[in-house]
């Protein structure tokens, strides 16, 4: 794969930390001194990896580069336990590498479609209920909850093979690739993707099959400009579902700059 192509990412994970216990007695009428019923912590949310096919390349890495998962609720009285802090999954494409930033040791080749917990939230501590004794009826403390984990780590995309079609004028090299693209039906033969027989009836099929063909014509459509032609089919879109011009256009330049 050629420099320009974006295949390596460096980002910041931290999971969320737990919530405290509480400190807090028992209060009811008619009794004077209630016990501990201080509640736990939440526990902090975790930072998991899970394989999407649906992506191809690590471009969104290039615009968010921090992910903080959610941190647990404190404990409250009445032996409440406060809520665990919400997770974060985070979509990486099949065959991404995930590398210690500083030790470049590979933690995770995520090639499989279990989910992997790169970050683990903090336990949350214990409410004051926990820490009565005989001799120590009345504690007045709680234990904090545990920070999450943290890591800075390189996610690189693992490329299996970089290869070249040549040949002569008119031997067929365009119509095998329309072919792959769905745009052209072969008269014989087979196509075989990942060891299975497959046939597209249209680019839409060859897309969502990861196949993308980019013509010798680079304008596909003459009235676009070269960058909104590279995302045809998977444009990037604002919240409010207009097209991103800025995102495309600094993926196209860090493409092709």
């Amino acid at each position: 794969m050629a420099n320009g192509f974006i295949d390596k990412a460096r980002i910041t994970v931290r999971a969320g930390s737990g919530g405290n216990g509480a400190v807090a007695f028992h209060r009811e009428k008619y009794i004077a001194a209630g016990g501990p019923d201080g509640g736990d912590g939440g526990s902090g949310g975790s930072i998991i990896l899970k394989v999407d096919d649906n992506m191809s390349t690590l471009m969104d890495f290039r615009y968010k580069r921090k992910y903080v998962a959610g941190n647990g609720v404190d404990g409250q009285g009445g032996r409440k336990t406060g809520k665990d802090g919400e997770s974060l999954t985070i979509k990486v494409p099949r065959g991404t590498l995930v590398r210690d930033a500083e030790s470049g040791e590979i933690i995770k080749d995520m090639s499989d479609d279990k989910p992997y917990v790169l970050c683990r939230g903090g336990r949350g501590g214990w409410g004051n209920q926990h820490f009565a004794t005989p001799t120590r009826q009345v504690p007045r403390f709680a234990k904090a909850g545990l920070p999450g984990e943290e890591h800075e780590v390189i996610l690189e995309l693992k490329l299996l093979a970089d290869v070249g079609l040549v040949g002569f004028p008119n031997v067929g090299k365009s119509t095998l690739m329309n072919i792959l693209g769905g745009v052209l039906q072969p008269d014989s033969g087979e196509i075989l993707l990942d060891g299975q027989k497959r046939k597209f009836d249209s680019p839409a099929q060859s897309l969502d099959a990861g196949i993308a063909f980019i013509h010798q014509e680079l304008n596909l459509i003459n009235d676009l400009p070269i960058y909104e032609n590279m995302f045809i089919g998977r444009e990037l879109k604002k919240k409010n579902g207009l097209l991103d011009h800025k995102r495309m256009i600094a993926a196209f330049l860090n493409a092709w700059g």
